[in-house]
């Protein structure tokens, strides 16, 4: 571009300013509908609960900003250009395969966050684990009634006899 002249005016919806995504509101909504697509189909019950509905949707944001944060840094987020600036100023903080410290702490966050959130969903696997306890529980509590069933019935009979029906 020629000097003194304007770089025209970016366009809604532009790219230009995204590195990653894990900070744009547009991508974390994009990728946020795949994941809340991919849930709904391997645990479609989500969907009919409305108390649910809230959890959910910050649910599949912080995982959809965590993959995104992840897939930064797996690719490594600082560009060479950046990451020489880095190196000359500080040699001691940036070694091969460094990302930033911001993107780091946005993904850990982020998976806090999906952690915490598909907890109260009852997806993850703690959730899960917990689901098994409170089944297994209730079976031992129906196994239990059970045994106890013919006493309580030879009660009720024997009172119905006595007393009347």
């Amino acid at each position: 571009m020629p000097a003194g002249e304007r770089h025209p005016p970016f366009e809604p919806g532009h790219e230009l300013s995204i590195r990653h995504g894990a900070y744009s509101v547009r991508k974390v909504g994009e990728r946020s509908e795949l994941v809340r697509d991919e849930l709904l189909r391997l645990v479609p019950g989500l969907a009919d609960d409305p108390e649910s509905a809230s959890p959910l949707a910050l649910y599949c944001r912080a995982v959809a900003r965590e993959e995104l944060a992840h897939e930064a840094i797996e690719a490594g987020s600082l560009s060479p250009r950046v990451l020489e600036i880095i190196r000359r100023q500080f040699p001691q903080m940036v070694q091969p395969g460094n990302v930033s410290p911001r993107l780091l702490e946005a993904a850990t966050a982020a998976a806090r966050v999906a952690s915490e959130l598909g907890a109260q969903l009852g997806i993850g696997p703690l959730a899960g684990a917990q689901l098994r306890q409170v089944r297994s529980q209730a079976a031992l509590n129906v196994a239990a009634l059970l045994q106890q069933a013919p006493a309580v019935y030879g009660c009720h009979r024997a009172g119905a006899a006595r007393y009347g029906p």
